[in-house]
């Protein structure tokens, strides 16, 4: 998965599938506090949600 010096827009489709999987059960707390640590924002996670869902 790539690290924080990335852009998330370099973030392959299978890492972001790995994200949304991983955090699919997650409150918002611990969404946020996950996205801290990657260097995302919650607003992506969405944005890549609705991407899987629509294909």
């Amino acid at each position: 998965m790539p690290g924080a010096d990335n852009t998330t827009d370099q973030w392959s489709a299978e890492a972001q599938l790995a994200v949304i999987i991983e955090t699919a059960t997650f409150s918002e707390a611990e969404l946020a506090h996950y996205c801290r640590q990657k260097g995302l924002y919650p607003e992506q996670i969405g944005q890549w949600k609705q991407g899987v869902f629509a294909q």
